[in-house]
């Protein structure tokens, strides 16, 4: 089932940082926030099945039915989820840097309207630091339609397929998505870039990187050593359970 995760200081459709205090929430689900009526409108055609889902969710748990802890669409945190949550909160910055290479975006600034930058992670056991609580087991850049045949491969919801594809077609084509893989969890973490950021990598850094950014974030994220020149302000994430 498909849950929806949204920072509380961002509107969930255009991505943009203004403040809780400035926010509206989805009085429905009570769970995503907007800056204004027109991004709701906007948003409402992919945020209509997972609203609704959670507001039933919620009514059931508030009855009852439904135990505290249970894995549902209203994004319960799991272990598996809170862990990931601390570890994206130190390497957001080195993902945004590695989304720019494996993209090569500076080359190619339309690309982000149709490819993705897929991880597969695994959380290690007795990780000696909290940088080092996931490890990266491989790393590829896949169309949208390539994604979705790893959706089904992976045993994905077919509602929460038809969301990821509404969502990709219809939210921020400018955005990069880096879409981390670990065991139940399916996360997209979405990224707003800036020109100068790719000025700075330049075309030639941005050209030979697109070859070697897997091994090189794999190295990274295996010594636990989350180094990047840029601090991450416009970001938001999303994440499912299968």
């Amino acid at each position: 089932m498909s849950s929806i995760i949204s920072r509380p200081d961002h509107c969930s459709f255009c991505y943009v940082e203004c403040g809780a205090a400035k926010l509206r929430r989805c009085a429905v689900c009570r769970n995503v926030r907007y800056c204004s009526k027109e991004c709701q409108i906007k948003a409402w055609k992919t945020h209509k099945g997972p609203c609704q889902r959670a507001k039933i969710d919620r009514e059931l748990r508030e009855q009852g039915l439904l135990p505290e802890g249970a894995d549902t669409s209203l994004g319960v945190q799991s272990t598996l989820h809170q862990d990931m949550q601390r570890w994206l909160a130190i390497w957001k910055p080195v993902l945004y840097e590695y989304g720019i290479l494996a993209l090569n975006l500076v080359n190619d600034r339309k690309c982000t309207s149709t490819r993705n930058v897929l991880l597969f992670a695994e959380r290690r056991q007795d990780a000696p630091t909290p940088a080092q609580t996931f490890r990266i087991l491989d790393g590829t850049v896949t169309s949208t339609d390539e994604m979705v045949e790893v959706m089904k491969d992976i045993g994905m919801a077919a509602d929460a397929i038809e969301d990821f594809v509404r969502d990709r077609h219809n939210r921020i084509p400018d955005a990069i998505r880096v879409i981390i893989i670990c065991g139940a969890l399916f996360r997209v973490v979405l990224f707003g870039t800036s020109d100068a950021d790719l000025n700075e990598i330049g075309p030639e850094r941005s050209r030979s990187s697109a070859q070697t950014w897997k091994p090189a974030l794999t190295s990274l994220v295996e010594k636990g050593e989350p180094t990047s020149k840029w601090t991450i302000t416009q970001n938001t994430t999303k994440s499912n359970r299968f």
